[in-house]
């Protein structure tokens, strides 16, 4: 007997399984990564995937799209946990999986959680915030597999039976645990309807980042500007920030492209943004990414240099069935009556039941704005863009892909693209003319009369509200 299992992703992650109608045809999709000229860092092949699932979802969808790979990898490697042959054998190929044995494959997907989740050091008071849940709801029908139970204990996943024969309470149990999960950031992941089927089985892991900037932005100094979205279109109002400091980039001649990477106050996590040199550019940098591997890029040679920064305040909310992507990425049993899951349940000798999975929800928000720590020295050098001083600038007025890099796994929390930055929910506050004069001034007096004239401007702004609330509890690094 065939049931549905379902997958469910969120910035956040999460998919469902369930009975299969018909066999998903099949996407190829190869693509070519180039390898480390001598002289580089290894990169883990693990983290391959991260680009792909970027480029394949942004090339069919058009505006703002935002994903997290490192979730979609967990779910991932939860469901090959439950997989055998060849359903094994495609998920383990899209993750790159190497060693010929189960346990050498096993070991590099636990040693990948066991550096996501990393705790701080005793005693470190760190400055970002990464959570990272897993959970696995079943149908109260069914019974899970001991073995899956121990191996799952690998991502901190934890299994609740679930009455899924009434799809409104299965729906609200499962939502709750994904606002709880997300800290309320994405209050529900499932609708009713999706769990019509009487599901046997929902894999779901959410993942939550909070990070405050090492060269942080004045919200004295955003101010609405233009951003273009094509070439064509005219000017879209929108509020820019700015800051200054020395960041690592490079310009990519491959994609004509400038990579600036912005890092988080604690040096694990970084924000990197993809900027193509023409404002009709995005089309060709989403086909020719994959090919130019960043992850090479960030252990080569990015160098340092002072910048004058604008980036455009943006929030999205994305929401998509990865089925197809997965396809693509030749991951096609475990969708199709042939999918083989038989390490997740613990069969009875009378009826014997088959998963397989229907859909892969995958769900994600992200906030980015002025807020963080003020860095050591940073405040004089804020007030230098109202001079137009002759620092370089990296302007980011047209559609950009952004990722969230962490240091520890080499791979990206985050990834997405702005088309078209979200209007500002909150409205900035306007700099008195006396501050704008006296900031004017002390640029031009030098850095130590530009720290006092700017202390005073700062102690004068009323705080900006947060886009999104974010919680100080929870596990940290």
């Amino acid at each position: 007997m065939k049931l549905e299992l379902l997958l469910a992703v969120v910035f956040l992650s999460g998919w469902s399984l369930c009975i299969p109608q018909r066999r998903v045809s099949h996407y190829g999709h190869q693509a070519l990564l180039r390898q480390a000229p001598k002289g580089e860092l290894p990169v883990d092949k693990f983290n391959f995937i991260d680009i792909e699932l970027l480029q394949l979802t942004a090339e069919s969808e058009a505006g703002n799209v935002v994903l997290s790979p490192a979730s979609v990898k967990t779910t991932l490697s939860m469901l090959w946990e439950g997989a055998e042959g060849r359903t094994a054998q495609e998920i383990g190929s899209a993750l790159r999986l190497h060693g010929r044995s189960r346990d050498k494959q096993e070991q590099q997907l636990h040693q990948y959680q066991q550096n996501l989740t990393v705790p701080a050091a005793q005693g470190e008071q760190p400055s970002s915030t990464l959570n990272v849940a897993s959970q696995v709801f079943y149908n109260n029908h069914v019974t899970i597999n001991p073995a899956y139970s121990d191996a799952l204990a690998n991502y901190g996943a934890r299994t609740q039976a679930v009455n899924m024969s009434d799809p409104a309470l299965a729906a609200a149990t499962i939502n709750k645990w994904v606002s709880t999960a997300t800290h309320g950031h994405l209050p529900s992941l499932v609708e009713p309807d999706s769990l019509s089927d009487n599901p046997v089985m929902m894999l779901a892991n959410a993942v939550f980042f909070q990070g405050t900037w090492q060269v942080a932005f004045d919200p004295l100094l955003t101010q609405e500007s233009c951003f273009y979205a094509s070439a064509s279109e005219p000017c879209h109002k929108v509020q820019m920030m700015e800051t200054m400091g020395s960041f690592r980039s490079k310009l990519i001649h491959e994609l004509e492209a400038t990579l600036l990477e912005m890092p988080y106050n604690d040096g694990r996590f970084s924000m990197l943004i993809l900027l193509p040199e023409r404002r009709d550019g995005m089309q060709e940098l989403m086909r020719n990414i994959v090919f130019a591997n960043l992850l090479h890029v960030l252990n080569s040679d990015l160098e340092d240099s002072e910048y004058v920064v604008s980036i455009p305040k943006f929030s999205i909310e994305y929401s998509t069935d990865l089925v197809p992507v997965l396809n693509k990425l030749r991951v096609v049993d475990v969708f199709s009556p042939a999918a083989n899951l038989s390490r997740m349940l613990k069969q009875d000798a009378t009826t014997r039941v088959e998963p397989a999975v229907s859909n892969v929800f995958h769900k994600s928000k992200i906030v980015v704005n002025e807020e963080g720590a003020i860095a050591s020295g940073a405040t004089g050098a804020l007030v230098v863009p109202l001079m137009g001083g002759p620092q370089p600038k990296f302007r980011a007025d047209h559609p950009f892909l952004f990722f969230i890099r962490d240091v520890k796994t080499g791979g990206f929390l985050f990834a997405g693209r702005v088309s078209r930055p979200e209007a500002a929910d909150v409205a900035q506050p306007e700099m008195p003319a006396v501050l704008l004069s006296e900031m004017k001034e002390s640029a031009t007096a030098g850095p130590s009369s530009a720290t006092s004239k700017r202390s005073n401007a700062a102690a004068a702004q009323q705080n900006v509200k947060d886009d999104i609330n974010f919680p100080t509890n929870g596990s940290r690094d």
